[in-house]
């Protein structure tokens, strides 16, 4: 996802039509959907970045 939306930044800075066609095809998204998409990605992100799962579980290989 933050892929697609860097993509889609990067075409804006070279001719904003292919932003537009970029989104619309691939993203499936208006500009303004894109950037409110992309804030709530980030917010979510922020929010959760200290969550800790706990001890990780490893299992022994199959013999």
């Amino acid at each position: 996802m933050m892929l697609a939306h860097e993509v889609s930044a990067t075409l804006d800075l070279q001719d904003s039509s292919l932003g537009d066609v970029f989104r619309a095809h691939i993203l499936t998204e208006t500009e303004a959907e894109t950037e409110a998409e992309l804030l709530r990605w980030l917010e979510r992100a922020a929010t959760f970045r200290g969550h800790d799962f706990g001890p990780a579980d490893y299992a022994a290989p199959a013999k």
